[in-house]
């Protein structure tokens, strides 16, 4: 395949083979970077997928099936820092007989306010204290700075249950240190 007239091959000449009589592409598995250095075609795959999952973000996921279930349920493992936007979205009606609050936390702080388990229903999206609509504008779930440690999870009210149900939780996240990621615990 030729080169179309009007490009500047000079500093791509070594990797696309311009210095060929014919004009033509050399077949290599090498990419040339804006700064003249050669990488490894994989490398700048991996490290272009990087740089926009930086700026773009990423999503970690997480299913909770609740049964009779009484103890804080682990959601994600942060680690480095994050900034982290945390909701859910209910695929089966919570159930609790004895009634049971759920607060989603960083660490300690409340990133989802209290909410009485059972005004969880099929189809809401759970990101405060009154999960009621199927649909939300993207900004209702209030955005975090997270650092280390601070993973989050669901805190079950002490000596409470919720006896039943499926809720899956996304964690949009954007690292701001080099090791900042969310994972599914």
């Amino acid at each position: 395949m030729a080169i179309p007239d009007g490009y500047n091959t000079e500093p791509f000449a070594p990797v696309l083979g311009a210095d060929n009589a014919d004009n033509e592409f050399a077949s290599t598995n090498v990419v040339a970077n804006a700064d003249g250095s050669i990488l490894e075609r994989e490398q700048y795959i991996q490290e272009a997928v990087a740089d926009v999952q930086t700026i773009v973000g990423r999503i970690a996921r997480k299913t909770v099936t609740f049964a009779n279930t009484a103890a804080d349920v682990a959601l994600f493992t942060v680690t480095g820092t994050v900034k982290a936007r945390v909701f859910a979205v209910c695929t089966t009606n919570l159930a609790s007989a004895g009634g049971c609050n759920l607060t989603v936390k960083a660490g300690t702080v409340a990133i989802i306010a209290q909410t009485a388990s059972t005004d969880i229903d099929a189809g809401e999206i759970w990101h405060d204290a009154a999960p009621d609509a199927s649909v939300e504008a993207g900004t209702v779930a209030p955005e975090y700075i997270i650092a280390n440690g601070a993973d989050i999870a669901i805190d079950v009210e002490t000596a409470k249950q919720v006896d039943s149900g499926v809720v899956e939780f996304y964690c949009l996240y954007t690292p701001l240190s080099a090791n900042g990621a969310v994972v599914a615990a």
